[in-house]
């Protein structure tokens, strides 16, 4: 008898549950309609940027709405075009397509028939205020990006993918799209033999996992003055493409990514080639140029076998086997010191710093710097160079190097490498996600780090010193900021097509960092095919106008 009345309380307690708390899910699931899915299907996460001391979203969900007629109830097909088109923005042509779809609709009593996707919820008030019978509307959620072209190719972007199914995509959608997709839920049940689900049938129930927020260290102000006034000057200098970056050298934070030419990720479909997606910071490498010109140095002054003043005569060329490496412009400069050689950006006196380190040690600091590997820096399709001409037999690979040609490097990689200077020798390993905020309350947050010491303390003040010389007394006039040292360094560099350097075609690029003492910001800007001759016009002005915006922002007080 206690085992009867034991079965019969749970029987009750079970249909309690399922006709009371559980009553909305079963009667969505009965009706067929499509609010079910959201109880199945998890909320994408949101990608939070730095807005001073709160966080702005750069990329979340929004619902907009489709209205669609049930032309079963729906008694007038041409006098519900002519009220609902203007409240939907469609003009008299498509008011008369619309008629004439709802009539064909109802002819064959079509249960649903969109009528306009992406309404908004004031549209949808409107119509609903028309109380049009056989009206209704769906929700419609999207993804939702506010700050539009700024910083695209960092953010990416949620889109159809190969097989047609929505995932992120590039930047930080396409990196973290299982992080910020969550998990999706489950129900599995019986019907009976009209279709009605039985409710002490066999069931399996799974709640959706919300996507996790993911929090950036971007900062919204310096990107967007970052990201404006690099396309600003990539149309003035006639630039294919364009990148910077904005690192703090101490921790490895990234303030601000951008790559142009850019796009709107709202309008993702509507690029004229998918080639503008991929973020030119970490996605394409390229020889360098005299921006490597500083890493070989700095390798020679740790291991001691050259100071700043050490001398050598240039005689303006240098021959290995059948070819001739001459310094830019076929300058001759005679004897130059070692600051003059990064002064003047002497490519003959790097070869002499090269061969004065050896093959061998010069590619160990090539590869503690960074080079030839991704920094893992969380983004979707980041590059990782190539440093491999290093490995081959014959002196030209390496003294071809020393002033960065034959070597592909990344902005990002720069941006890092010179953080290594810029923080007494340690090279910070990069990253752009301050913390994941999962839905279950767990918080991941990154810690800076240290990926080696590369530098001793003496050979950083060393060539820090030489790259402040470079900026004051260089052809660099334009990296200046008034009342502070800065120091840094250009590059203009062949580029190769087909395995041959194209005449008249070349990258700009310029590293720097300010104030030189006690440095707030490393910042790497980079041109490609600009219609300019050399960096010094480019890339320095561009850094310049960029590096007095960031010191009168982070309120540095001069210190000269």
């Amino acid at each position: 008898m206690l085992g009867v009345c034991v079965l019969w309380f749970f029987v009750i307690a079970r249909l309690f549950t399922l006709q009371i708390w559980q009553h909305e899910l079963y009667a969505s699931l009965a009706a067929g309609t499509h609010e079910i899915y959201k109880e199945l299907l998890p909320r994408r996460g949101t990608v939070y940027i730095q807005d001073g001391e709160t966080l702005f979203p750069a990329a979340l969900n929004r619902v907009l709405y489709q209205v669609y007629a049930d032309t079963r109830s729906l008694n007038d097909p041409e006098d519900t075009a002519v009220r609902i088109a203007p409240l939907v923005g469609m003009d008299k042509n498509e008011q008369f397509m619309l008629f004439l779809k709802l009539k064909e609709a109802k002819e064959r009593n079509d249960p649903f028939e969109p009528i306009k996707q992406k309404i908004t919820e004031e549209e949808k008030t409107a119509i609903e205020a028309l109380k049009i019978k056989g009206i209704g509307f769906a929700q419609q959620p999207f993804r939702y990006y506010p700050e539009e072209e700024i910083g695209a190719a960092t953010i990416g972007f949620f889109g159809m993918g190969s097989d047609g199914k929505a995932v992120g995509r590039y930047g930080v959608e396409g990196y973290f799209d299982a992080t910020l997709s969550g998990e999706p839920g489950f129900i599995r049940g019986e019907r009976d033999a009209i279709g009605a689900w039985i409710p002490l049938g066999r069931r399996s129930f799974s709640p959706a996992h919300d996507g996790a927020d993911i929090v950036l260290t971007i900062d919204r102000t310096i990107q967007y003055e970052l990201c404006t006034t690099l396309e600003a000057h990539r149309i003035e200098f006639e630039a294919q493409s364009a990148a910077a970056v904005v690192m703090d050298p101490k921790t490895g934070a990234i303030k601000a990514l951008c790559s142009a030419s850019t796009f709107d990720p709202n309008k993702y479909n509507e690029v004229e080639s998918v080639d503008i997606y991929n973020n030119q910071a970490i996605f394409k490498a390229y020889e360098p140029g005299s921006v490597f010109k500083p890493f070989t140095m700095a390798a020679a002054l740790d291991q001691e076998v050259v100071t700043p003043d050490t001398t050598y005569v240039d005689e303006g060329s240098r021959k290995f086997g059948n070819f001739t490496i001459r310094n830019a412009s076929n300058k001759v400069y005679g004897e130059q010191t070692m600051t003059n050689v990064l002064e003047f950006s002497i490519n003959t006196g790097m070869i002499f710093v090269v061969e004065k380190l050896g093959k061998e040690i010069f590619r160990e600091y090539v590869q503690r710097f960074g080079f030839g590997t991704r920094t893992g820096v969380q983004l979707d399709t980041e590059a990782a160079g190539d440093t491999s001409s290093l490995d081959q037999k014959g002196e030209i690979y390496a003294a071809t190097a020393s002033f960065g040609q034959g070597v592909l490097v990344t902005p990002v990689q720069l941006a890092a490498a010179f953080s290594a200077i810029a923080n007494r020798g340690e090279l910070p390993r990069p990253y752009i996600v301050q913390e994941i905020r999962y839905s279950n309350g767990e918080i991941k947050k990154t810690e800076p780090s240290v990926v080696r010491r590369v530098l001793s303390d003496r050979a950083t003040a060393l060539i820090v010193g030489m790259l402040v010389s470079t900026v004051e007394n260089g052809f660099y006039r334009p990296a200046r900021v008034p009342g502070y040292y800065v120091a840094g360094k250009t590059g203009t560099a062949q580029i190769a097509e087909g395995g041959d350097y194209v005449e008249g075609a070349t990258n700009h690029t310029f590293v720097g960092f300010a104030p030189a003492e006690d440095p707030r910001f490393v910042m790497v800007i980079k041109y490609e095919k600009p219609k300019r001759n050399f960096a010094d016009a480019t890339t320095a002005a561009t850094f310049g106008t960029m590096a007095k915006f960031l010191l009168q922002y982070y309120g540095v007080a001069p210190t000269r």
